[in-house]
């Protein structure tokens, strides 16, 4: 609060500094139209302000009403030829799964899918567990 009051005291010193005092004549109307200029100027920033904050609002609310829609992936399910698919789109097929990145991609896969996942190689195989040595743990199903 000190801060604001300074620097507005600072302002109205320097802004005192720039007139000419005096109230009538040629000077008198100089101090009118440089009060009415610093008005003016005033008002401007105060509208400008208020513009570019309004620009940040809607651009934020559309940038993420585009992100939204842009991330949005809705899972149809084993791709299907005949079905009409969106960009978004995620399909299975072959053990894999494939996002459309556009709208009507075309055959999957292709150029209009892109590949989300992919079953992977067999690993090799665990060890073996005897039924006897599980005996000790008691299974959840007994409980």
């Amino acid at each position: 609060m000190a801060a604001d009051l300074q620097d507005r005291v600072a302002e109205l010193e320097e802004r005192a500094r720039r007139f000419i005092l005096a109230r009538e004549g040629e000077d008198g109307w100089v101090n009118y139209i440089q009060s009415c200029l610093l008005e003016e100027r005033k008002s401007i920033d105060n509208f400008l302000t208020e513009v570019v904050a309004l620009l940040q609002r809607e651009t934020l609310s559309q940038t993420k009403a585009l992100l939204d829609q842009a991330l949005a992936m809705r899972i149809r399910g084993t791709f299907a030829p005949s079905t009409a698919y969106a960009c978004g789109d995620v399909v299975a097929k072959d053990g894999g799964s494939f996002i459309a990145r556009k709208d009507n991609p075309g055959s999957c896969p292709g150029p209009g899918w892109q590949l989300l996942a992919r079953q992977g190689a067999r690993g090799i195989a665990g060890p073996t567990v005897l039924n006897s040595e599980c005996t000790q743990y008691p299974s959840r199903r007994a409980r």
